[in-house]
């Protein structure tokens, strides 16, 4: 999917954000930079989810 697809999606999407991964493809959790990926998604959701 074309990068341009996230970036749209996360202006149009209310409290979405985009964390782009160098190198990143289809299946991040396998690349190099899935470590970078699980930290970013972590720290999302400890500002997001309710106590």
């Amino acid at each position: 999917m074309p990068f341009h697809h996230g970036e749209n999606a996360a202006r149009e999407i209310p409290g979405a954000e985009l964390h782009r991964v160098e190198k990143g493809w289809h299946l991040l959790a396998l690349g190099d930079g899935a470590e970078a990926c699980a930290r970013a998604q972590i720290a999302f959701l400890r500002e997001h989810l309710a106590p």
